[in-house]
This record gives C-alpha cells, sequence and structure tokens, in this order.
C-alpha cells in the first residue's frame, strides 16, 4: 500500500482489486478481507469466553455450551401461531 501512497493514488475504491505492485498480488481488497475475517473470529472468541467466564454478575456456562442441543436449538426454534393455535418447532 505505501508505493501506491508514494505514487499518489492513494487508496480509493477505484484501485482496491489492483495490486499494489507488479510482483505482488496482495491487494487492497485482501486486507479488508482479513480485516472482516478477524472481526468474525474476535467476535465469536469474545461470546464464547463472555458465556464461559461471565465475570462478577453472571452465570457460567460449561466449556462445551456451543456443542449442547439447547443452544442449537435456541438459534432455530420457530413459532408460528395460526388462528390462536399456536406450533413451535
Amino acid at each position: 500500500m505505501t508505493p501506491c501512497l508514494y505514487a499518489g493514488a492513494g487508496a480509493r475504491w477505484e484501485n482496491a482489486h489492483k495490486p499494489v505492485d507488479v510482483d505482488d498480488n496482495f491487494t487492497i481488497s485482501h486486507c479488508m478481507g482479513l480485516l472482516f475475517v478477524d472481526i468474525v473470529l474476535y467476535g465469536l472468541i469474545t461470546w464464547y469466553v463472555d458465556a464461559v467466564k461471565p465475570g462478577k454478575y453472571g452465570v457460567a456456562k460449561p466449556f462445551y455450551f456451543p456443542f449442547t442441543v439447547s443452544t442449537r436449538c435456541a438459534c432455530v426454534c420457530v413459532c408460528v401461531c395460526v388462528s390462536g393455535v399456536c406450533v413451535s418447532w
């Protein structure tokens, strides 16, 4: 990215997919993609550690909680109410 800045082009959306150097294939888009992967990865790590070691006022979950049925079902459960009859699955 530094040669791009020295050339006066800067980091813009127009040149995000163009390599900075002829000998290198690394682009600014690669950097942004890796930053997005880092955000997702660190977010998952934070969610897990916060659930296992919640702090002073929380209730700790077991270390294997992402693999329990209750954790997976909480994300998938759907409740449909039609004509006063509620069905959940």
